[in-house]
């Protein structure tokens, strides 16, 4: 009987000794986490666009993962007449959404690591120039040269576009490769 005592007081301590290392690891990437994503603000890069993380750490077990993180958007002040100003990373986003949303239908998605590739109403015209273009420029190059994808991407390329709802758009390709990051402006219809 000594002995079944002494297991189970045995497990009962490996249990709380297992719950704790997976507690602290579970709040050393949530800090990891944080520590990216905020070093990501200093930079502009941000996995979210329009989210920002805290992180609140605590040394004891009885922290929940759920606890340990709090995600609050912060709003900044946008120029007139545009909706959406700030870094994105290409998956498949509807750029008629602030923020935008991954959809299945109507996105813009990055493949191949070099090309942005369009569904549903979007279109695309990469811009001839490397001086930024407005809100009018970028409308006649998609008027005129729009098409369904573009391709070759690199750092310092300039994207115009239209949405399915008709707002005009610019990416700055800030970074391609193994992921297509890039300043959006998405300005209002």
């Amino acid at each position: 009987m000594v002995n079944n005592e002494s297991q189970r007081g045995g497990r009962s301590k490996d249990r709380a000794a297992v719950i704790s290392a997976i507690a602290a690891l579970i709040t050393a990437l949530v800090g990891l986490a944080a520590f990216l994503v905020g070093k990501g603000k200093d930079t502009g890069d941000a996995a979210l666009p329009g989210v920002t993380t805290e992180t609140v750490a605590s040394t004891t077990s009885g922290t929940s993962p759920a606890q340990a993180v709090q995600q609050t958007p912060q709003a900044k002040p946008l120029p007139a007449g545009v909706q959406l100003d700030e870094e994105v990373i290409f998956g498949e986003w509807n750029l008629d959404s602030v923020p935008p949303r991954k959809v299945s239908s109507e996105k813009i998605q990055a493949l191949a690591g070099e090309m942005l590739y369009v569904t549903g109403k979007h279109v695309l015209a990469e811009w001839p120039g490397s001086t930024p273009p407005d809100k009018e420029q970028c409308a006649a190059q998609v008027s005129e040269s729009g098409f369904n994808q573009v391709d070759d991407l690199v750092k310092g390329a300039i994207v115009c576009g239209r949405t399915p709802e008709g707002r005009i758009f610019r990416l700055d390709v800030l970074a391609s490769g193994s992921e297509i990051r890039v300043h959006a402006t998405v300005w209002t219809k």
